[in-house]
């Protein structure tokens, strides 16, 4: 099995270096980059970075958070304080007033940076949800809801460091007790191959680290979909448990200390 977590981590550093392109976009300095990661249109990711006062500024240009707005999203107080709680885990920073995901990196830590702010950027977009009674939300939103109405101890948005140093952002943890280990959970409201894959890479790099036991938890949102055996399979076959939203219930003595 280590041999199977060595190459997959290799393989997954080797695709993000083959696979991101980097233009200079205006005379002010402005680069895009485009990344391999996919939004919920099946959009190519894209970040802006200008150097400015001796340090980098790295932001989405808006762009993740506006496209909420403009498919349907009620952005409340309640739900901007939600943003700003799972990108500050990243390190990431939320403008209200320009929907702007950004953060600031130096020469040194720029691919670490720009790792993180695309965590940040897929786990927003990822968390709208449209219900099929035409509610819009946030399945985050959702989520934690659901764990503080049973009493669930948790926190939320937490950063680990993995064997390859990058950093990987958990939507929620579950601190150990006597009789269960540390659950790492990370929300999917849109599975794909894709972000399962990135999902894969983040436990399997924090477990060669070898610096804690914990169980990983993936909770996907199936209501109104089916989510295809294969993601359940990939998935338990790297010793992540699988959870189906409209399964929760069942599964609440796995997340309860």
């Amino acid at each position: 099995m280590s041999i199977d977590i060595n190459s997959l981590i290799d393989e997954y550093l080797r695709f993000l270096k083959s696979n991101i392109d980097a233009r200079e976009i205006d005379k002010e300095g402005w680069v895009e980059i485009t990344t391999p990661f996919l939004d919920r249109h099946n959009d190519y990711l894209q970040i802006y970075v200008k150097r400015e006062n001796g340090s980098l500024f790295l932001t989405d240009g808006g762009w993740t958070v506006s496209d909420l707005v403009l498919s349907g999203l009620n952005l409340t107080s309640r739900r901007k304080d939600l943003i700003r709680i799972m990108v500050r885990g990243a390190g990431v920073q939320f403008n209200e007033e320009t929907y702007e995901l950004y953060t600031r990196a130096s020469v040194r830590d720029f691919p670490e940076k720009k790792h993180r702010l695309l965590q940040a950027m897929l786990s927003v977009d990822d968390l709208f949800v449209l219900t099929p009674g035409r509610v819009k939300s946030f399945f985050f939103e959702d989520v934690r809801s659901y764990l503080e109405a049973n009493g669930i101890r948790f926190v939320p948005s937490v950063i680990i460091a993995g064997r390859t140093q990058f950093n990987h952002r958990f939507d929620f943890v579950i601190p150990y007790s006597e009789s269960k280990p540390e659950r790492l959970i990370k929300l999917l409201n849109n599975p794909t191959r894709q972000k399962v894959e990135l999902i894969i890479f983040a436990y399997q790099d924090i477990r060669e680290a070898g610096t804690r036991e914990f169980q990983g938890i993936v909770m996907m949102n199936d209501m109104g979909r089916e989510i295809k055996t294969e993601i359940i399979e990939a998935l338990t076959n790297y010793d992540v448990l699988p959870i189906l939203w409209s399964e929760r219930d069942t599964a609440r003595d796995l997340l309860a200390a």
